[in-house]
């Protein structure tokens, strides 16, 4: 899910409305700077406060500024950018790239189909996938994912293919989920979640079993 946090303006006093504007400004004059006007025009409240959340942790040193940009062309304003501040901005176009991706494949949006492909000419060469073993996989399927990984780049410039293709179905192993788009998005009631739940132990019984 992506797009689905928004700010509680009225619950903030004036100096935090002010502090959170100001990293807002910080990854949008990133964006612009990193990859371009379309991707300013990918910011979303959901990434500021991915920003806001990892400043207050780690205390990078902050540069703070004040300029104008074409949205507010007459009044500057502040910005707070910090090395934390390109790492969100490659979140917020990676998260905005597969929303479009999620709007074509579940609705056929041509727009986001469009939008898509804008954004992956935009990133270009930028971002580079790296695999994170999180200790909760598969018996053998790390090392089944870095295999694949040392093909795809053993390929590189041999002309043979160099992407990995996977198709995956939306809430497989559930029946009442299992490929049915209006799942996406939406949490399931208490009686579906435990049907879901059931579904899935037995499916892993099962596969566990092999």
């Amino acid at each position: 899910m992506f797009g689905y946090v928004t700010i509680a303006a009225g619950a903030l006093t004036q100096e935090q409305r002010e502090r959170y504007r100001a990293y807002y400004c910080g990854l949008c004059h990133a964006l612009k700077h990193r990859y371009g006007a379309l991707g300013r025009m990918t910011l979303s409240y959901d990434i500021t406060f991915l920003y806001l959340l990892l400043s207050s942790l780690y205390e990078p040193d902050e540069i703070r500024g004040t300029a104008r940009c074409l949205p507010h062309p007459f009044r500057p304003h502040a910005y707070v950018q910090s090395e934390l501040c390109d790492y969100c901005c490659d979140m917020n176009l990676a998260l905005a790239y597969h929303k479009c991706l999620d709007d074509w494949h579940d609705d056929r949006s041509l727009p986001g189909r469009a939008e898509a492909a804008l954004l992956a000419e935009a990133v270009g060469s930028q971002l580079t996938c790296v695999f994170v073993d999180h200790g909760l996989m598969r018996k053998n399927e790390g090392d089944e994912v870095e295999a694949a990984f040392a093909k795809f780049h053993a390929n590189a410039g041999t002309g043979k293919p160099t992407m990995i293709l996977m198709h995956t179905t939306k809430g497989k192993g559930v029946s009442y989920m299992e490929d049915q788009a209006g799942w996406h998005g939406k949490a399931p009631n208490d009686d579906e979640y435990a049907q879901g739940i059931q579904e899935l132990d037995a499916l892993r019984a099962e596969l566990e079993a092999k």
